[in-house]
């Protein structure tokens, strides 16, 4: 919906006490919800009466032997976010009511999420991608469309748990290499993601120990992820052919080679596959990356600190980049 300013909306946001909390949904419709422009009757619209659960729960990963007093703590992680949202529809007719409540519950979806914004003028924009946790709850002892109010208790779920703000990034890294330097602004520690632009092979001198990978080709693609337990290395190519977009000779084959060898391509098969544009003409990309990555981006929440990590390529041209982000995440967002 667009906002319509009141004086008192433009008081509110002139002041800055108000923190702006905005819902997108699923279909990209603008909810304003709390702050300077949100809807206040005569205006009709959606206002938010009040929120929480904004802070997951944490889950201690402890153990404890048989005769052992208290216990031994493993690490902590976080579980989802689930929030509750209270709101109020203003309408002045049962048309405009009924309209606003469809375009409202049919924005909100399990499987597709939307996005609740938080504003503040310290922090900026933070937002937790949320999607329809649960039923609505909307009881209704009058006839809403009549009296043009009614109230609603949507449940969200919130499946990264934090809210996240724009991404940090690094200036490019040339063919001779360079630093790459992020901030993070976030209360989490951040592993940072890298997007290689081919030709060359490029070190990363991490705290723990240099990574390299490479050699890859002019032309080459790949985005080589630093998170332990996540996908390392993911080609991102142009015109790489996907699963669905091989040839019937060239899944025939690649099902064979699997089928044979146990999904453990020998070199010489690897090179086979390359001649028919199975796989890049290395290989496994994931082979090129030696060493790994031991020490996130540290957290600098009261205090915005730059982190830096030298980068450099050998082989490169000056088609060779390094671009590197990473996404903050925080538990609270003003």
């Amino acid at each position: 919906m667009i906002p319509q300013l009141t004086q008192f909306g433009i008081n509110s946001l002139l002041g800055g006490a108000d923190p702006i909390i905005t819902w997108i949904d699923r279909n990209g419709d603008i909810w304003p919800l709390s702050g300077g422009l949100a809807p206040i009757p005569p205006l009709e619209g959606v206002n938010m009466s009040s929120i929480e659960g904004l802070m997951a729960s944490i889950k201690m990963l402890t153990q404890q032997g048989a005769l052992q007093d208290g216990d031994t703590w493993m690490g902590a992680v976080y579980d989802p976010a689930e929030i509750t949202v209270d709101l109020e529809v203003f309408a002045n007719s049962p048309s405009s009511y009924r309209d606003i409540t469809r375009r409202l519950i049919s924005g909100l979806d399990p499987k597709y999420p939307g996005k609740l914004n938080w504003f503040s003028p310290e922090m900026g924009d933070w937002w937790l991608p949320a999607r329809l946790g649960k039923q609505i709850d909307a009881t209704w002892k009058t006839s809403p469309a009549l009296v043009g109010h009614s109230t609603m208790a949507v449940p969200l779920h919130i499946d990264q748990a934090f809210f996240q703000s724009f991404d940090s990034v690094s200036a490019p890294v040339g063919q001779s290499g360079g630093f790459s330097n992020m901030t993070n602004l976030g209360d989490q520690d951040e592993w940072a993601r890298y997007l290689v632009y081919g030709p060359g092979t490029v070190t990363f001198h991490d705290p723990g120990g240099a990574v390299t990978f490479g050699p890859i080709e002019s032309g080459q693609i790949v985005l080589v992820t630093t998170k332990p337990g996540v996908r390392g290395v993911l080609d991102l190519t142009p015109n790489q052919p996907t699963t669905a977009q091989m040839s019937y000779w060239q899944t025939w084959l690649e099902n064979i080679i699997d089928l044979a060898t146990n999904n453990n391509v020998p070199p010489l098969l690897q090179t086979f596959e390359s001649w028919f544009g199975i796989v890049p003409p290395q290989g496994n990309l994931y082979s090129l990356l030696n060493g790994r990555f031991s020490t996130p981006v540290p957290a600098t929440p009261t205090k915005p600190t730059t982190w830096s990590m030298p980068i450099s390529i050998t082989g490169g041209t000056a088609q060779t980049q390094v671009i590197g982000a990473l996404t903050p995440h925080r538990k609270w967002p003003e």
